[in-house]
């Protein structure tokens, strides 16, 4: 499901006119996403010599048309697969070079910009950091600064005024700022329900490590007397309010980084179809281990939808680990219809360029996908653990993430986890970060 309001006005007459002597699977992709999707138009191809359609017609070739707008192509959406480029810059600024106001010159090519960060065509490219994934230092628009800029949706707000003044028509804004809330569920216990190896090896970690306020914790929430400080989703629902929110579970097996309780605990199940029942979205936390194998996620997809008796279609990995396209392929063959990893842990910002969905083009496939892809712009712990801030300058820096969003209309998402409103560990007070967030 793509996020995007109902149109303030009928334009469903208008007909863009493309004029290009490539119409190959990349550029339909854009053409679909950018003036179908996000700006409520529809489009053909046309011969040189068809001029009609309301007075829009783009001309996405080496030689203009007259009267269409002249979009010279970079190449991008007429090759195939991926290789190192030398337009970079073109890619993620295209609209530096504009000098002309009255676009009777070439406009910057925003389809071939707009295409090569949604394709992620970059991370098909760069080294894998430890944990198999893409850097956020590798990314051009982390070189360039712009990726607290949602600069995929700066373009397409900025290329629909250049329509209206070039075409004389009205294209009214289609889509409303809205909050869309992910929780990761990577430890629904902080003590309970451990198998009793796990406990005591805590306990003596924590023991031998002089923790002796943790050894305590832990004695007082086993014996009864105290909740457990991760099982805080009372808390979460009362912040929440009417928000809905998507829970992401992890059920898979016990591992170095795969932490959760075993998925036949009755108080995890509980939890699980509580959520469920209160019109929260349950999704899919693929453990670590699974590594991006079919069987395995299919496995794990497939005891989370015994315990909420429906079907998972919403996935996000754990600690954001996906290859593409391989990642993406395996999750399409389990079901997978919406994939929520599109962000950064050790970075906040806009991964794709882009606040709103977009639907997944496969670049080895050459072939646009069923799977849509939600990017999310902050995470609690990117706050925390990677940019090392308190309470008040993540409210503040987070704000001017929000501020984005609510100037071009999109979606704000954000990932909390539920450890972050434990009260402890260094998470005191991280209910405020996550007001915040919630109420935009």
């Amino acid at each position: 499901m793509l996020y995007f309001a109902k149109k303030k006005a009928n334009i469903s007459k208008v007909l863009v006119l493309i004029h290009s002597p490539h119409t190959g699977p990349r550029l339909h992709y854009i053409l679909n996403y950018v003036l179908k999707e996000r700006l409520g138009l529809d489009y053909r191809f046309a011969g040189t010599e068809d001029h009609t359609g309301n007075g829009l017609v783009i001309c996405y070739s080496e030689e203009a048309v007259a009267g269409g707008l002249h979009i010279k192509p970079l190449g991008l959406l007429n090759e195939t697969g991926t290789a190192a480029r030398t337009d970079e810059a073109e890619l993620c600024k295209p609209y530096n070079k504009i000098t002309d106001t009255s676009l009777s010159q070439a406009y910057p090519d925003v389809f071939s910009a707009i295409f090569y960060h949604l394709s992620r065509y970059e991370e098909y490219l760069a080294p894998a950091d430890l944990h198999g994934r893409f850097d956020h230092r590798s990314s051009c628009l982390f070189r360039h600064g712009l990726l607290n800029t949602p600069v995929v949706d700066v373009w397409i707000e900025r290329f629909r005024q250049d329509l209206e003044r070039f075409s004389g028509l009205k294209l009214p804004a289609s889509s409303v700022f809205r909050v869309d809330a992910g929780v990761d569920i990577d430890s629904v216990f902080a003590y309970k329900g451990k198998h009793v190896f796990r406990q005591m090896a805590a306990f003596a970690k924590d023991a031998l490590s002089g923790h002796t306020g943790e050894c305590l914790k832990r004695l007082r929430v086993l014996s009864g007397k105290a909740g457990d400080p991760n099982d805080n989703f009372e808390l979460q629902q009362q912040i929440f309010g009417k928000l809905k929110a998507t829970y992401f579970i992890q059920v898979g097996p016990y591992g170095r980084f795969d932490k959760n309780v075993d998925p036949g605990n009755p108080d995890f199940q509980k939890i699980i179809r509580t959520l469920s029942a209160n019109g929260h979205t349950i999704a899919l936390h693929p453990s670590y281990g699974s590594d991006s194998r079919r069987n395995n996620i299919m496995a794990e997809k497939t005891i989370l939808e015994s315990i909420i008796k429906q079907p998972v279609e919403h996935s996000r990995q754990h600690f954001l680990r996906f290859r593409l396209p391989e990642t993406y392929r395996a999750l399409i063959a389990c079901g997978i219809k919406h994939e929520h990893s599109m962000g950064y842990s050790e970075a906040s910002g806009f991964r794709a360029g882009t606040a709103f969905p977009f639907p997944w083009y496969d670049l080895q496939a050459e072939a646009v996908t069923t799977l849509t892809v939600h990017p999310f712009a902050v995470m609690d712990v990117c706050y925390k653990h990677f940019m090392h801030m308190n309470v008040e300058d993540a409210m503040q820096v987070s704000s001017e993430i929000i501020a984005q969003c609510k100037a071009q209309n999109a979606p704000f998402a954000f990932v909390f986890h539920n450890e972050s409103l434990s009260g402890h560990r260094g998470w005191e007070n991280w209910d405020k970060v996550l007001s915040h967030w919630c109420n935009g």
